[in-house]
């Protein structure tokens, strides 16, 4: 897995590309701590290019949602695939997260 960061005005983006399993979790877990430590607190999660996401990937988003939270802050997502949105209906992350259509609808929600 890849991560690209991006800052668009107060939002930092983070563009996934690949596989968020066990074996690449580190590598999203850094990317958010290195944002959170230059003081992100508004974040997307950009997934045109995440393919896949197993049960220790979806742990890491939801650790990744609750620690925002204690930061006073927010992480949304958008393009996520058509497996992956079928994924978040199936686990209720889609009711734990905003999700977006475009990378646009999700900084305009900030």
């Amino acid at each position: 897995m890849q991560v690209s960061r991006r800052e668009s005005g107060p939002v930092t983006v983070l563009e996934l590309d690949g596989r968020l399993d066990s074996h690449t979790s580190e590598v999203l877990e850094t990317a958010l701590s290195e944002s959170w430590a230059r003081g992100a607190t508004r974040i997307v999660l950009d997934c045109e290019r995440l393919r896949y996401v197993s049960s220790a990937g979806l742990q890491v988003l939801l650790v990744a949602g609750q620690l925002a939270e204690s930061k006073s802050g927010r992480i949304v997502f958008c393009r996520l695939r058509r497996n992956l949105g079928e994924i978040f209906e199936m686990t209720k992350f889609d009711a734990i997260f905003s999700v977006y259509a475009s990378a646009e609808e999700a900084l305009e929600s900030f």
